[in-house]
C-alpha cells in the first residue's frame, strides 16, 4: 500500500512539472513569501509566446515552466530564479499582465549583473488584484537544470516616473524610484 502512495506521488508531481509548461496552465502561487523548486531539464522548449512584449522567444524555442500570483495589495514585487543544481546554466526570467492571450511584459531580466548569469531577478510595481505570469527558463535551448523561484511582495510601492522602466545595459527593466 505504501508502495503504490509513493508511486502515485511521484506520478502526480511529473504531472504538475508537465502542466505548468503553458501559460494557461501555470502553477498559482497562492502565498507569499514563496519559494518553489524546479527542473528545466525535461521541460518541453515554448514556441508559443505570440506576439512576446519581452521579445523573449525571437531567437528560438526556450525551456521554461510557467508559474502566476495575483496580488492582494500595493506594493513591490521580487521575484528571482537561480540556477541551484550541478549544471549552471543562463537564466531568463519575464513577469507579464493581461490574460495568456494576450501577455504584456511588466518586466524581464537576462542577468542579476554582470557576473552573475546563474540568476535573474525582476522588480515590479503591483496593483491590488492584479494577475502576473512568470516565465522561468534558460535563455537558450541547451540553458537547463535545476532552479529555485523566489517571490515575495513588499508594502512599499516604488513610483515610475511617467509609469514607465527603463532598460539598462544588462537586459534589466527596473522600477524607477522618485
Amino acid at each position: 500500500m505504501l508502495r503504490v502512495l509513493w508511486v502515485a506521488m511521484i506520478a502526480l508531481g511529473a504531472q504538475v512539472q508537465a502542466q505548468n509548461t503553458e501559460c494557461a496552465t501555470a502553477t498559482a502561487v497562492l502565498s507569499l513569501p514563496a519559494t518553489l523548486d524546479g527542473d528545466l531539464t525535461t521541460a518541453p522548449s515554448i514556441t508559443h509566446f505570440g506576439a512576446d512584449s519581452c521579445a523573449l522567444a525571437s531567437a528560438a524555442p526556450l525551456p521554461g515552466n510557467w508559474f502566476t500570483f495575483t496580488t492582494e495589495s500595493d506594493g513591490c514585487l521580487t521575484a528571482t530564479i537561480e540556477a541551484t543544481g550541478e549544471i549552471v546554466f543562463d537564466t531568463i526570467l519575464t513577469a507579464y499582465v493581461d490574460g495568456c492571450d494576450a501577455l504584456s511584459c511588466a518586466a524581464m531580466n537576462d542577468d542579476i549583473d554582470a557576473f552573475t548569469v546563474d540568476a535573474s531577478q525582476v522588480n515590479i510595481n503591483v496593483e491590488d488584484q492584479t494577475t502576473y505570469h512568470f516565465f522561468v527558463g534558460g535563455l537558450s535551448p541547451e540553458a537547463v537544470g535545476a532552479y529555485t523561484f523566489n517571490i515575495s511582495v513588499s508594502g512599499n510601492k516604488h513610483l515610475m516616473r511617467e509609469g514607465f522602466c527603463f532598460v539598462s545595459l544588462l537586459k534589466t527593466i527596473h522600477c524607477i524610484p522618485f
